[in-house]
């Protein structure tokens, strides 16, 4: 699984689960990661999940 991190807005997002995550390769903000704690890593405990992504992950998981 990927991750998109917007940096700007502290809100990570799981790559093709919803329609707000940029583009990494157009915008500076966003940067695609390999796990959760990679997020994590950049600005601790600021980082937030996408709620329609989290959605969507748990509603795969059932």
């Amino acid at each position: 699984m990927t991750w998109i991190y917007n940096k700007k807005q502290h809100t990570l997002h799981i790559k093709g689960y919803c329609a707000m995550q940029g583009n990494p390769k157009n915008d500076c903000n966003w940067e695609e990661l390999q796990s959760e704690n990679a997020a994590l890593e950049i600005d601790g405990v600021a980082v937030h999940k996408c709620k329609v992504c989290q959605k969507r992950l748990e509603k795969n998981n059932k």
